[in-house]
C-alpha cells in the first residue's frame, strides 16, 4: 500500500501515509463521494463510496481496499484511473 499512497501523493492526490491496505481518500459531501465511486466504477475500479451517516458529514470517503495478489500494472492503472477522477473532480493539489 505504501506504493500505491506514494504514487498518488506524487500525483497530487491526498491520500495519508501509512502501511495499511486500506486506504481512504476523503471526498466531502454525499453527492460528491458517490459521483467519484461511479466515475471509479466506470473506469473498472469498485471502491466504495463511505458517506454520512456512517461516518460525520463532511468526513464522506472513498475507501481502496488493496491486496497482495495485485500486480505493479493494475496498481499503475489504477493510480491512472483515480487521478483522471481526482482531475475531473478538481481535487488533484
Amino acid at each position: 500500500s505504501r506504493n500505491f499512497r506514494a504514487q498518488l501523493q506524487m500525483r497530487g492526490v491526498d491520500v495519508p501515509s501509512g502501511d495499511s491496505p486500506i486506504v481512504p481518500l476523503r471526498i466531502p459531501g454525499n453527492e460528491n463521494c458517490t459521483l467519484f465511486a461511479r466515475r471509479l466504477f466506470d473506469a473498472g475500479i469498485f471502491a466504495p463510496a463511505i458517506r454520512s451517516p456512517s461516518v460525520p458529514a463532511g468526513t464522506e470517503r472513498i475507501r481502496f481496499s488493496l491486496s497482495a495478489g495485485l500486480s505493479e500494472e493494475m496498481v499503475k492503472s489504477s493510480v491512472e484511473a483515480i487521478v483522471s477522477c481526482a482531475e475531473l473532480s478538481g481535487m488533484r493539489s
